[in-house]
């Protein structure tokens, strides 16, 4: 059995696939902090949503504090296809989470939400 924090796969290998495939970009559209963000080249969905944005965070180099590893995808509108998927992989649902205004800026106004992946959210 898993331990509480312990995912079934790692973000990586996906998002390499994804920038093969022509779907993101190799580097970042912008970076912040300890994070990626990518916006999508080509229509994306994700359990029958349409992928607004793909967020990385990861740790190479400690330069400041509150790194939550893993990753998370912005979709065009929520619905419960994710709900199952975010509680078997131990993610959750934000309507509201933090990303920086030159990310923001870029999606659409309202009616997105974030699958969030990250370290902190199979924590809770």
């Amino acid at each position: 059995m898993n331990s509480k924090n312990e995912r079934k796969a790692e973000s990586g290998p996906a998002l390499v696939a994804y920038i093969k495939q022509g779907y993101l970009h190799k580097k970042p559209d912008f970076q912040q902090d300890y994070s990626d963000y990518r916006f999508p080249l080509k229509s994306m969905h994700l359990l029958g949503h349409k992928v607004l944005l793909i967020d990385e965070e990861y740790i190479t180099k400690y330069i400041g504090c509150c790194v939550s590893e893993g990753l998370a995808i912005t979709v065009e509108s929520a619905g419960p296809s994710l709900e199952p998927f975010a509680e078997s992989n131990r993610c959750s649902i934000r309507n509201d989470p933090y990303l920086p205004d030159d990310v923001k800026q870029r999606l659409p106004k309202g009616g997105w939400f974030t699958l969030s992946c990250k370290a902190d959210d199979a924590e809770l």
